[in-house]
């Protein structure tokens, strides 16, 4: 019973789209691995015992911050869109640096390559206005990053 209850929540927040306000929820939590490795015993009782192999301390700017906005700024500016920013989860180096942010643009909707296969997966691809895009966007991104005070 309770791996069938942690699958089919684990299938429907994979099934919820990007920026959808519990993904935002949940990525906002700001659990340690040791409080769900507790919280999912205490769930399991005794049916199971739980461990975590490893776990990090998680990473997570306010949607708010100098750094997002900057970010945001430019995005919006090169594209025209009014998109919202989201988390992906997973990894990231950017939570070895203060203030940091992951960020990238990616465009699901848009028509790629048959070959060509999903952000950060097998067969990544993207085609080249997309590339000169992301640079034009990330140029931006610095220099409103740059002119914030991080002091």
């Amino acid at each position: 019973p309770l791996l069938l209850a942690l699958s089919i929540v684990v299938f429907v927040i994979i099934q919820l789209p990007p920026g959808d306000y519990l993904t935002i929820y949940i990525n906002k939590l700001r659990s340690t691995g040791e409080e769900i490795t507790e919280l999912v015993q205490k769930t399991a009782g005794d049916a199971a015992v739980i461990s975590a192999g490893r776990s990090a301390e998680p990473f997570w700017k306010d949607v708010d911050s100098p750094e997002i906005e900057a970010c945001m700024k430019a995005y919006r500016d090169v594209t025209g869109e009014d998109a919202k920013p989201f988390s992906i989860g997973g990894g990231t180096y950017a939570r070895h640096f203060p203030n940091a942010v992951a960020f990238g643009p990616e465009h699901p909707e848009r028509p790629h390559a048959a070959f060509a296969g999903s952000i950060h997966g097998a067969e990544e691809a993207a085609c080249e206005a997309e590339l000169l895009e992301s640079l034009k966007i990330y140029i931006l991104a610095l220099l409103g990053l740059e002119q914030l005070d991080f002091a």
